[in-house]
């Protein structure tokens, strides 16, 4: 029996490096570049713009064609930093970035020139490279994603303000790689064969494409919507953000999909008993601790509830925080880096 891990890991070696491609089972498109990701809007070698399931058509280009010219136009030094945040999947700190940079530029001559170059650019991409197209493509995902988040923790916040989501998905990362370095060397070994086997790896790219239905939705959104629902993520207005969704998917009859969608997201009952069940006095003394920003107090309040309950529900509470982390934590999270520790 001994022999056995030894087999494993020979095994494991020699077994053929197989690509993303490969593992997901798609074939990457013949000379079309990827605008829109799984949203299947793209813009092939000769300029045409096309949904490959939608009736409805979304213009990438000319809807962000004086992002485009503006991004163009900065330094190489400034667009690879903006490359490095799609790289680190901090898509929150790209659009932060590039949200600021046209604020400091709005009288610059860059958006004066816009204007003049409008006629000969919007027909013809040979000014527009791939860094450029990334860029203006991660931005537009980046607006996406701040708008599911929104929706998404409207119903959250009324059970858990984002200062406890923080704490809860700080212990949750930390139990994990306290778990990982306690497995032994042939359990990792395992864990790894039985990815590779099973096709089981983690999304590694932000398309902010679940669910569709809010995406749809901000893409037929007019310019005026769409810097209003812009300001109200910013400023974490849930219901604002929610209003302007739900008026255009009303129009489009899909407002059935985003509620479909939030009731398989809703917390888990473990998670609404630790809420419900703590005193007055507990939630007083919670409160002084998010007024005063005690992150770390938090992180041992909760730990200390979670693990109380069975192992059951302890799995039901980390699937749904690694859920709402894949939908769009993972890409887009204005509390990262809010504190030194997370």
């Amino acid at each position: 029996m001994r022999t056995l891990p030894a087999i494993l890991l020979l095994t494991f070696l020699t077994l053929p490096v197989r690509s993303d491609e490969e593992q997901s089972g798609e074939e990457p498109p013949d000379e079309v570049l990827l605008i829109m990701g799984e949203n299947a809007t793209f813009l092939n070698s000769n300029e045409t713009i096309y949904e490959a399931e939608e009736p409805w058509k979304f213009n990438f280009l000319e809807t962000y064609l004086p992002l485009f010219i503006f991004v163009l136009d900065l330094s190489v030094e400034d667009r690879q930093v903006l490359q490095n945040y799609m790289t680190e999947k901090t898509y929150e700190k790209l659009k932060y970035d590039i949200d600021s940079k046209v604020r400091m530029n709005r009288e610059d001559s860059v958006l004066t020139r816009i204007n003049e170059s409008l006629v000969e650019s919007i027909n013809s991409l040979e000014r527009f490279d791939e860094a450029t197209v990334d860029v203006v493509e991660g931005y537009h995902n980046a607006s996406v994603y701040n708008a599911i988040r929104c929706v998404y923790l409207k119903q959250l916040r009324p059970f858990l303000p984002l200062i406890d989501q923080m704490a809860i998905m700080q212990y949750l990362a930390q139990r994990k790689v306290s778990e990982y370095e306690r497995m032994s060397i042939w359990a990792r070994i395992w864990e790894n064969l039985n990815a590779w086997m099973y096709g089981k790896k983690k999304a590694n790219e932000c398309y902010a494409v679940e669910p569709k239905c809010v995406r749809h939705a901000l893409e037929k959104l007019s310019f005026e919507q769409r810097v209003d629902l812009d300001k109200a993520a910013y400023e974490n207005r849930f219901d604002s953000v929610d209003d302007i969704i739900r008026g255009k998917l009303k129009e489009t009859e899909k407002g059935d999909e985003l509620d479909d969608w939030l009731l398989r997201n809703r917390p888990p009952a473990a998670l609404e008993a630790i809420l419900d069940e703590r005193s007055d006095v507990e939630e007083q003394a919670l409160q002084r601790l998010r007024d005063n920003g005690v992150l770390s107090s938090l992180n041992h309040y909760y730990k200390a509830v979670i693990e109380t309950r069975t192992m059951e529900e302890q799995e039901e509470i980390r699937q749904f925080f690694d859920t709402m982390n894949d939908t769009f934590a993972r890409c887009f999270d204005p509390l990262r880096g809010q504190n030194d520790d997370f």
